[in-house]
């Protein structure tokens, strides 16, 4: 198991024991034809990461128990993400945005309800391949996290009570379901 899945499968194992409802939230695998779709719309090599991810997970149901991620996110379905990404680059309005704002290479892969909050993958190439930043309507913070396995092994370390919050936020379960306040 390489290191990511690794990451992924501890997080997943946390989520099932700490907030079940949300573990049953997660959709089934991607398809890997859509996977390959998706990369051939991006224009760009996935990173293995995110492949990965949909691999063993198609996002979560936009349900309650579904926005399990810190700001009300949740793991974005691949149709989602495609979707979001396309909305983002189309509302890019000059080059002066260009990786300030939004890049057509980054990759949503989580999203708020409105996904104007969102966690992207950047697939530029590149020093920043396969990095997370962060986005909100103002504009992104690209280079949050190297990478999606540090992503989730911050989300591990917070569900074990760790000290450090994210994104000024801190888990918290209730009714079988996990929040971040």
């Amino acid at each position: 198991m390489d290191s990511f899945s690794a990451e992924l499968s501890l997080f997943t194992e946390h989520l099932g024991v700490l907030a079940p409802r949300s573990m049953a939230a997660l959709r089934p695998p991607a398809a890997r034809p859509a996977l390959e779709h998706a990369g051939g719309e991006y224009g760009v090599r996935l990173a293995p990461e995110l492949v990965s991810l949909y691999q063993a997970h198609d996002g979560a149901e936009a349900t309650e128990a579904g926005w399990f991620l810190p700001s009300e996110r949740r793991l974005l379905p691949l149709e989602d993400a495609m979707q979001v990404g396309r909305r983002l680059t189309g509302m890019i309005d000059g080059e002066d945005v260009l990786g300030t704002w939004w890049h057509p290479q980054w990759f949503p892969f989580a999203a708020n309800h409105d996904a104007w909050g969102v966690e992207f993958l950047d697939l530029r190439e590149g020093d920043a391949f396969g990095s997370v930043g962060s986005f909100f309507g103002e504009g992104a913070s690209p280079g949050v996290w190297p990478s999606l396995g540090a992503y989730f092994k911050e989300l591990t370390h917070a569900l074990e009570g760790g000290d450090a919050p994210i994104q000024r936020r801190t888990p918290l379960v209730k009714d079988d379901v996990l929040s971040w306040e």
